[in-house]
């Protein structure tokens, strides 16, 4: 993704710049890692124990804010 012509079509706030940053395919990274680094695995192990998800496919309300709040800029 390209960062800037995100926010410039309004698809990214432009607050966001120079606050992120595009990182790829950041679950294959991920995968590897766990597979071939043990103390990579061991704090995964442990992130999943903690984590929950949240299903905001759904939520009604979320949609709504979704939507509401989804700006895409009608000039470049």
């Amino acid at each position: 993704m390209n960062i800037d012509k995100a926010i410039q079509i309004g698809l990214l706030p432009k607050e966001f710049s120079g606050k992120i940053k595009a990182v790829g395919n950041s679950s294959l990274t991920g995968a590897v890692q766990y597979l071939t680094t043990l103390d990579v695995k061991d704090r995964m192990e442990k992130i999943a124990l903690h984590s929950e998800e949240i299903g905001l496919a759904n939520d009604k309300d979320f949609n709504e804010l979704y939507m509401a709040n989804m700006f895409f800029a009608e000039q470049y």
